[in-house]
């Protein structure tokens, strides 16, 4: 039977969707496309690239003709430095084939004269316009497209989730250092956000004072106090007068006396209303930028997917930045949410497609364009439109999105912080995780630093162990390090010897960009000898990264090993596995992974209960495709929930924790987000935020908080509209 024609939209959408870690995905899938030129390809060397960029073929018998692939943008930077690496290997290079998701042949014009002026090179593009072209040449072809469908898109509608299993994505990765974090915390590592979020509050308290009129210190208690229940009275004053006294060195004028009258008050700086007037300008004019470019998605998608229907763009533009939004709400909220026990950290996250479908039968008055076109045709185009705003790199609407995201995090973190706080307390203190490779090689890396201790990893470690969580190696991390340091020598050496790529080597690039001058060989013995890695790299791991080993041999002997292989062919299955690649060495690392789940569900069960404090024993990898399968299987292989933890999971709640013991602080103002974000509200909005809380109480919290935000950017603006209470309603 012959395969069904490939949906090209969709192949469309599979192609733009590849990022960076896809690299081996997008090779694969275009081998396939050339075969009806090339029926065997040869990679150089023998080498692969673990799903990154790298790999250079050649046809079999043709020995002037290179094929290379890469899902990178900055395609011109990679294919002269291919070019350069296969002359300097003793290469004659007659023809380049290069093949690229992205639509690039035009931009390729010029270089593809100068290689063929300067170095006699004869370069053909083989870009997303050509793949699409040739979808539909036979069955290998179409084979080939569907699935890449099937990996990189997922439904038939031709819609990506997104969010795809576990509660982080990878373009969530930035928001895991939460708004807080990553504006104060660089400044000031010391703090807390309980009390950055304390410090945020005194400011609002603050807001209306003038030098003429200062807001007395007892005023600003009863302020702060009235948002703050869970603190005791004299120390929670003792705190705000510590704030105060730290703004009164730059920030904020004290007042001891007004014309001639002893007072105790205080009032903003000039420089910090002039500020704070900076931040509201920059946020309405970011917003502003961000409908322009939501107006080009809308119109990209109509071109894309050939809509010939009449339709307002303006209100399509204003639907897909609300649906982006409320994507970004619902993952904040269940990152927020995950710190609260229960028996499942399971995503409840929606694809696109689904929450805009939601939107329409729940919340319709929300999307304009529903206003004037059934619902289908909302669904051809805002969920797409959607994606194309969430996935932009564009600088604007990236910084935009980061704050609504790390935003809409600290909000809900905030606005359940008793129970936030009670979690950490309770189940991050307590929580025991087994270590796996992936985490450990980063560190090994920041062993290059000047200071190993501000290595990303190394310092979320260090962070876990402060507030009481147990690190514990097992013989698959020690097995995955061995085999991870024979592979990063045998790497730099070939790289050495005939420069040939090294990406697929954290260790040997980190080495290698760092310009060390120590020797690779050198490098490796700080963590092990040839003649005794295993019990070096044991002796490594506790006395510089604080990691015991332990070889749970207890819990070895109830390991059913029946389920361990039928999840090692499920994980291997899923792994993209390559003719350069030792698949012996494949399916060892699916075994060590299916091991690792399975020792944490015995483990689990061997714990002391611990009711409504969450499980006690995690499996921390950063190994996408493990963290996938185990959140899409652990139901029906009768396990209560997935076994494994992202860093970006754990750096994200870490981000919270109190490292004093302090009691949380409550925020009932559901404007948190302006006050996280912009220190205070200014006083001339107070009236009109009262009014706005008044007009939507009736909405659901996230359209309420965006009305809000909304209307102090217009009133910043000063357009601000007349309320309109029949809307509201």
């Amino acid at each position: 039977m012959s395969i069904p024609a490939v949906p090209l939209d969709t192949l469309k959408l599979a192609l733009r969707t590849l990022s960076g870690e896809d690299g081996f995905i997008f090779e694969e899938f275009a081998n396939q496309l050339l075969s009806a030129e090339f029926s065997k390809l040869v990679p150089i060397g023998g080498i692969g690239d673990g799903a990154r960029d790298g790999v250079v073929y050649f046809p079999e018998g043709q020995p002037c003709v290179f094929i290379q692939h890469s899902v990178t943008p900055a395609f011109v930077g990679k294919i002269n430095s291919t070019v350069k690496a296969l002359e300097e290997d003793g290469r004659t290079v007659k023809i380049l084939i290069y093949g690229s998701p992205h639509v690039i042949t035009a931009k390729a014009d010029t270089l593809t004269t100068e290689l063929r002026e300067k170095k006699e090179v004869a370069l053909y593009i083989r870009d997303l316009a050509w793949f699409v072209q040739y979808a539909n040449s036979n069955d290998i072809t179409r084979g080939a497209c569907h699935a890449l469908i099937a990996k990189m898109v997922g439904t038939a509608a031709g819609i990506s989730t997104l969010v795809h299993e576990g509660l982080l994505s990878e373009v969530d990765k930035r928001t895991a250092l939460a708004y807080l974090e990553v504006t104060v915390g660089n400044k000031s590592p010391g703090k807390n956000v309980n009390l950055v979020c304390l410090e945020a509050m005194v400011k609002y308290a603050i807001r209306n004072g003038t030098p003429d009129a200062p807001i007395p210190r007892e005023e600003i208690y009863r302020t702060v106090g009235s948002f703050i229940t869970t603190e005791e009275s004299q120390r929670l004053r003792a705190r705000i007068d510590g704030c105060l006294g730290r703004f009164s060195k730059s920030e904020v004028k004290h007042h001891e006396k007004v014309n001639g009258v002893l007072v105790d008050g205080f009032a903003p700086e000039v420089a910090g209303r002039i500020a704070n007037e900076a931040s509201f300008r920059a946020l309405v004019l970011m917003q502003r930028r961000v409908d322009d470019f939501a107006l080009d998605c809308v119109r990209h998608v109509v071109l894309e997917k050939e809509i010939e229907y009449d339709l307002d763009e303006e209100a399509f533009a204003h639907d897909a930045r609300i649906v982006a939004e409320a994507m970004l709400y619902r993952k904040s909220e269940a990152a927020a949410r995950a710190l609260i026990p229960g028996p499942t950290l399971a995503n409840p996250i929606v694809s696109l497609v689904e929450l805009t479908t939601k939107i329409c039968l729940n919340e319709g008055h929300l999307l304009k364009s529903l206003r004037a076109v059934e619902p289908e045709k909302v669904l051809d185009i805002v969920p797409f439109a959607a994606e194309r705003l969430l996935r932009s790199d564009e600088g604007e609407v990236t910084n935009y999105f980061r704050h609504v995201r790390d935003s809409y995090f600290l909000y809900f973190a905030l606005r359940q912080a008793p129970d936030v706080q009670e979690a950490l307390n309770s189940v991050i203190r307590g929580m025991m995780l087994i270590v796996d490779a992936s985490i450990i090689v980063p560190c090994m890396c920041e062993r290059l630093l000047e200071d190993a201790t501000v290595g990303r990893m190394t310092q979320l470690l260090n962070a876990a162990k402060q507030v009481g969580v147990k690190l514990f190696a097992s013989k698959e991390t020690i097995n995955e390090l061995i085999s991870t340091i024979h592979t990063a020598n045998a790497i730099h050496q070939s790289y050495a010897r005939f420069k040939t790529p090294y990406d697929h080597s954290e260790l040997a690039k980190a080495y290698i960009e760092a310009g060390a001058t120590e020797g690779f060989e050198k490098f490796l013995e700080r963590f092990c000898d040839k003649d005794t890695p295993v019990e070096d790299l044991k002796e490594f791991l506790k006395s510089v990264l604080g990691i015991e080993f332990d070889d749970f041999a207890d819990q070895r002997r109830q390991l059913d090993h029946s389920k361990v292989e039928d999840l090692g062919k499920i994980l291997f299955d899923k792994r993209k596995v390559k003719e350069s690649i030792d698949v012996r060495h494949i399916e060892t690392l699916v075994t060590n992974d299916s091991l690792s789940i399975h020792l944490i569900d015995i483990l689990r069960k061997d714990a002391i209960v611990r009711p409504g404090k969450g499980e006690a024993w995690w499996w921390m990898t950063r190994d996408f495709t493990t963290n996938n399968v185990d959140n899409q299987t652990f139901t029906d292989a009768g396990r209560k929930g997935p076994a494994t933890m992202a860093p970006d999971f754990l750096l994200r709640h870490l981000s919270l924790a109190q490292r004093d013991g302090n009691k949380a602080t409550t925020f009932t103002l559901p404007t948190a987000i302006e006050v996280s974000a912009l220190g205070f509200i200014p006083a001339e909005v107070i009236k009109a935020v009262d009014e706005s809380l008044k007009e939507t109480g009736r909405l659901p919290v996230y359209l309420r908080d965006r009305k809000i935000r909304k209307m102090l950017n217009q009133e910043r603006s000063g357009h601000t509209p007349a309320p309109n209470p029949a809307a509201a309603a």
